[in-house]
């Protein structure tokens, strides 16, 4: 099983929110299998060259795995897979440090915020669709620390084997966001 992501210093943070690197990463999300440098580029339109430095930094960095390789006529492919299961960062003294997590949270925030307008928009006009379509929820739950990985655990699992059903006319994509920081007491 995949263990969280632990960001503890400044270029760590940088090389993980790069923005290019953060559609890379999403690619490999999406197709929840390996893939090759060429085709995440081929994915995204881009050179096979410019996928692959950053291809690079993100295995460098750990965000990126080596899954396993092939030898297709005489070159060496290599499929890479999401090495993590979430990402934390670690609290700092160092306000850069500090700086930077909340510029990374706020850009994060405003990207899913889009997302679910745009997803909104798309939806069917007037009030019972919406409620059969979407909701938007937020609530405080009093968890140990064993009980809130087990439901982190619990959306990552549903969110992977799920994917088997994409495609099926009975089944629907629900986009989840889960948000969840400790409450000081």
């Amino acid at each position: 099983m995949k263990n969280d992501l632990v960001l503890k210093t400044l270029k760590e943070i940088r090389a993980f929110q790069d923005p290019y690197r953060q559609q890379i990463i999403k690619v490999y999300e999406r197709s929840n299998k390996p893939m090759t440098a060429k085709q995440v580029a081929d994915m995204l339109g881009e050179p096979p060259s410019k996928v692959h430095y950053h291809v690079k930094v993100l295995e460098k960095f750990s965000f990126l795995s080596l899954d396993h390789t092939e030898t297709i006529n005489g070159i060496v492919a290599r499929y890479m897979k999401i090495a993590y299961c979430g990402v934390r960062i670690e609290r700092s003294h160092d306000s850069k440090i500090t700086d930077e997590i909340y510029s990374m949270v706020e850009n994060e925030f405003g990207k899913i915020k889009d997302n679910y307008i745009d997803r909104l928009k798309e939806l069917p006009v007037g009030k019972e669709k919406f409620r059969q379509n979407g909701s938007f929820k937020n609530g405080i739950a009093y968890l140990t620390e064993e009980q809130m990985h087990e439901l982190t655990e619990y959306i990552e699992k549903l969110t992977t084997e799920t994917l088997q059903h994409k495609g099926h006319e009975e089944y629907y994509g629900w986009d989840i966001f889960m948000s969840m920081i400790r409450i000081a007491k």
